[in-house]
């Protein structure tokens, strides 16, 4: 929710460790470790969208530079073949892209569409 929402400052407390939301959504503290800060980065629902495919698909350019510093999987693609890149791109969202680019995403990568 933090990074469709574009709460950055949520979503960092989230990476770090600092805090942590329980299965029925209550936030906790919970202890900095390295291997949940990736998980949570790197976390996808049933379509295969994680937090920066949400993030980007919604333009918040800091939520997608959170993520990508958090090494959020860069080329990861959505069930429907979908990229972050693909996604800031195709909704007009320059400055996600932006960063996207700068971090490297794989511009040949296509969705099933073909786009």
């Amino acid at each position: 929710h933090a990074a469709v929402s574009g709460n950055v400052e949520m979503l960092q407390l989230l990476l770090q460790g600092t805090v942590a939301v329980d299965a029925e959504g209550d936030m906790t503290t919970a202890p900095n470790a390295e291997a949940e800060h990736y998980a949570l980065a790197n976390a996808y629902d049933d379509g295969e969208w994680g937090p920066l495919q949400s993030a980007a698909s919604a333009g918040h350019a800091q939520a997608v530079a959170c993520l990508l510093d958090a090494r959020a999987e860069i080329n990861h693609q959505t069930g429907a073949g979908s990229s972050a890149l693909l996604y800031a791109a195709s909704k007009g969202w320059v400055e996600a892209a932006r960063h996207l680019l700068a971090a490297h995403a794989d511009l040949s990568l296509t969705d099933r569409a073909g786009g």
